[in-house]
């Protein structure tokens, strides 16, 4: 039985997502925003305060979060973002915390990825990804 539980994030776990935020590492916000990089934390805790029309799951094992995937509705899609807690990470809470989101959800799923970011190519691909194409930075994924 998996320990980590995954809903949906409320007003209730904010604060709590915001201080996992904090948490993260450069690696962490690199791997997440890539050349954003330390500002990139900052800006997804703006959006999840103040930007209604981006959502976020959550895992939690209870007392903390331990991983926390954003998305937003774009373009006829959901293009989405995931961090898993360093300690907690080869547990499959990533690839539960996308299966949540797109069992919930029929629209395409977009991401993106820089190539050498093989913990993020190996759960697009093994949630069902493709990869589409690349460009300077990135490797681009579509799940349709």
């Amino acid at each position: 039985m998996n320990p980590y539980s995954i809903t949906t994030l409320d007003r209730q776990a904010l604060e709590r997502t915001l201080a996992f935020i904090a948490s993260w590492s450069r690696d962490d916000a690199y791997d997440r925003f890539g050349t954003l990089g330390d500002a990139g934390p900052r800006w997804l805790a703006r959006e999840l305060r103040e930007n209604r029309e981006r959502g976020a799951l959550v895992a939690s094992d209870g007392t903390r979060i331990v991983g926390l995937l954003d998305y937003i509705y774009a373009s006829h899609a959901v293009h989405f973002g995931v961090v898993v807690h360093e300690a907690q990470r080869r547990k499959r809470i990533g690839s539960a915390l996308v299966h949540a989101l797109l069992g919930a959800d029929d629209r395409h799923a977009l991401a993106e990825c820089r190539a050498d970011n093989r913990a993020a190519v190996a759960l697009l691909r093994g949630c069902g990804f493709q990869c589409t194409g690349y460009d300077a930075h990135e490797m681009h994924w579509r799940r349709a």
